[in-house]
């Protein structure tokens, strides 16, 4: 669990941090700008939605891995 507790926390902190440079860049004009931009929408797109995932897999709980018998590991 503690894997999609990081993994969650990361994207959101990054998505924080991609809002202030999108701020910043949208005051630009230069090429520059408008590749942060695009990179920033990349991750809005591609990369954030993995924070879903990471949430339902926590709020499944422990129930499915403690169903599991130790004989199996």
């Amino acid at each position: 669990a503690s894997h999609d507790y990081l993994n969650l926390f990361a994207l959101a902190g990054l998505a924080y941090m991609w809002a202030q440079m999108a701020e910043a860049a949208l005051q630009g004009e230069e090429p520059f700008h408008k590749a942060k931009l695009e990179t920033g929408r990349y991750f809005i797109a591609r990369r954030l939605p993995d924070a879903a995932a990471h949430l339902a897999k926590l709020k499944s709980g422990a129930a499915p891995l403690m169903a599991l018998a130790a004989e199996m590991f």
